[in-house]
């Protein structure tokens, strides 16, 4: 476990955003997570980073709220979403 240090910065957010747009991991994991779960309840993402797969499950028809600890991310993943469930 990490403490005390942030693991997000300028330089892995845009890396993380350009290496997302060019692979299919978040629609896989979001494909395995929809077998998991009652979409009928509400989810809560703990430690969602940029929050591609929340957004998966969001347009999926998922009631979900994602949330991480670095502020920095978080707002990374407002701009780059616009949904409101950051």
């Amino acid at each position: 476990m990490r403490t005390g240090v942030a693991w997000w910065d300028e330089e892995r957010i845009i890396w993380y955003e350009r290496a997302a747009k060019c692979c299919s991991f978040h629609k896989e994991l979001s494909e395995i997570i929809l077998n998991h779960i009652d979409i009928s309840k509400p989810v809560n993402e703990i430690g969602c980073g940029l929050g591609y797969a929340a957004e998966i499950l969001y347009r999926r028809g998922v009631d979900i709220s994602a949330s991480d600890r670095d502020p920095m991310v978080i707002k990374a993943a407002r701009e780059r979403s616009l949904l409101n469930i950051f």
